[in-house]
């Protein structure tokens, strides 16, 4: 992967570790601008030098990307900010966002010199807002502008994406598909760096292991620390395969008994109690679909609903029924349990990627669901039941026409 090159401007010998992208910078200072003759400059794209990988994912962003500290000051930007206003990251990097984005939503009416960024955000954070930036060349640019907190960090940090307020807005379809496309590079280059240490780790577990034939216990934690680097790279193929592009091959088929062979798949893994799947429909559930990449929506499915039942039986039932959808003829489904159903955050976060509340996945369950389901021209949705219980709806035509 080629790894650009770019000056970074911090301040005083001591750098702090920013740990969600590996960014190296200054301690937070008081001031909003350093002066010059307390700088010192690093090159090689140093805010990135240890996360390449996080580094190209912002450069492939569609928006202009700038990331702050809580005080407002500059650790990155990428090129697509320096193509829009001319600032370079020599410019900015250790500086103000007052540079580009004066008085307003960054930098309000705070009586603290630095006007820290908790402090000056009066909408949402993610909301969208135009304010006026300010170029390298002096002149004022219309701009749209999203704050989001990055979630993780040591220190606050703040995700600033900068679109051109004049610009033509970008289509939903080509932003899910570049934003994709980062995905899949980003965890492809993730998972060749990492094969050669998980490689040299199963190696030293094998010469390990012939010191511990005669060692029950220590055999069996060894095991174990095998099987983890396997879930580990299988944590890397399945966000590789949510992010790769999803064609559907099309067939007639009934969506129920599509459902009991997904259901019968995941049994063997809970053997523990006797789970019924009950067909509640009372009319003909054949639609045109991609089998093999349905019944993936059914087992993550109702894998949640067994795993939500901690241990204990589940009877979920299976509704369809037809009618008219966006002008076509379409299948609605309902797939309910009968647990405790989705809390206010699952329920909001259900579909987004990587959100999860088991110990164990990498939270992509439903949001592959969403891909799959979409590239038949359906949606999903999740609610919980008036009786209890959570219930997976989605809605497909019957004869997709992709």
């Amino acid at each position: 992967m080629r790894t650009a090159c770019r000056k970074l401007v911090c301040a005083g010998p001591k750098l702090t570790s920013l740990t969600r992208f590996g960014i190296r910078v200054a301690p937070e200072s008081d001031r909003p601008l350093i002066p010059r003759e307390h700088l010192m400059t690093i090159t090689t794209f140093q805010p990135f030098a240890d996360a390449p990988l996080a580094c190209r994912m912002l450069e492939l962003s569609p928006a202009a990307v700038a990331v702050l500290d809580i005080e407002g000051i500059v650790v990155f930007i990428n090129d697509k900010l320096t193509q829009l206003l001319g600032f370079t990251g020599e410019d900015l990097i250790g500086r103000s966002s007052d540079a580009f984005l004066p008085d307003t939503l960054l930098c309000s009416q705070v009586p603290h010199p630095a006007r820290p960024l908790s402090h000056s955000w009066n909408g949402h954070a993610g909301a969208g807002k135009k304010v006026t930036a300010i170029s390298k060349a002096g002149l004022t640019v219309p701009v749209i502008v999203n704050l989001h907190q990055i979630i993780g960090s040591r220190e606050s940090l703040w995700l600033v994406h900068i679109f051109s307020a004049d610009a033509q807005p970008l289509d939903r379809d080509l932003l899910e598909s570049e934003r994709l496309a980062a995905i899949a590079e980003m965890v492809s280059g993730l998972a060749h760096e990492s094969r050669n240490a998980l490689q040299r780790a199963v190696a030293s577990l094998d010469l390990l292991e012939l010191d511990l034939k005669n060692n029950p216990d220590q055999m069996m934690l060894s095991q174990r620390i095998r099987r983890s680097l396997d879930d580990l790279l299988a944590s890397y193929d399945e966000v590789r395969s949510y992010a790769e592009p999803i064609a559907v091959m099309l067939q007639s088929t009934k969506l129920f008994r599509l459902c009991q062979l997904a259901f019968a798949e995941i049994l063997p893994e809970k053997v523990a109690f006797l789970h019924q799947l009950e067909d509640k429909s009372e009319i003909d559930d054949t639609a045109h679909v991609d089998c093999e990449k349905m019944k993936v929506v059914f087992r993550h499915v109702l894998d949640n609903s067994v795993d939500a039942a901690s241990g204990a039986p589940v009877h979920i039932e299976f509704r369809c029924q037809r009618l008219i959808w966006r002008n076509q003829d379409a299948v609605k489904l309902e797939i309910r349990d009968h647990g405790c159903g989705f809390d206010n955050d699952s329920l909001r976060h259900a579909f987004q990627p990587f959100y999860t509340t088991k110990q164990r996945g990498t939270g992509l369950g439903l949001a592959v669901c969403r891909r799959i389901v979409e590239a038949h021209r359906g949606e999903i949705h999740a609610r919980n039941h008036s009786a209890g219980g959570a219930v997976i709806e989605i809605t497909i035509p019957t004869k997709c026409v992709l």
